[in-house]
Order: structure tokens, then sequence, then C-alpha cells
């Protein structure tokens, strides 16, 4: 058996380098909302979220109660 050295090539396919960092106290919970808050269409996203909790207000008030008929 020989032992051999292998070296990965230093080519990047992105123009950064991304360092990741443990933490314990990271949930998982945590971790989607701080992926999504650095997600590039962070807020357009969030504003279809807040348009659409509008438009599910809008329509629940339009009927209070059973509708009636009146005669």
């Amino acid at each position: 058996m020989s032992n051999s050295v292998v070296q990965a090539k230093e080519a990047l396919i992105v123009d950064h380098v991304d360092l990741i960092t443990l933490d314990s106290q990271l949930s998982l919970s945590d971790l989607v909302n701080q992926t999504l808050e650095k997600y590039p269409d962070y807020a357009l996203i969030t504003a279809m979220h807040q348009e659409s909790e509008a438009l599910h207000e809008r329509g629940r008030s339009w009927i209070s109660g059973a509708p009636q008929l009146q005669a």
C-alpha cells in the first residue's frame, strides 16, 4: 500500500468564499430564517406574503356571519 496526498485544485466556482462557523445554540428554525433573510429575493417574498395575509383578512371580512334573506 502506498500513501498519497491529494490536493484539490484551487479554482472557485463563485467569486466569493462563504465561511462556515459552528453554533451549538442555533436551531433549525433560526437557520431557516437566517437563510431566507440572506436570499436575494427575500424582500419580494416578504412583500408577497404580506399581500397574501392582507387578501386573506379582507376575504374573511366580506361576510361576517351567515347570510340571511329579508323579505
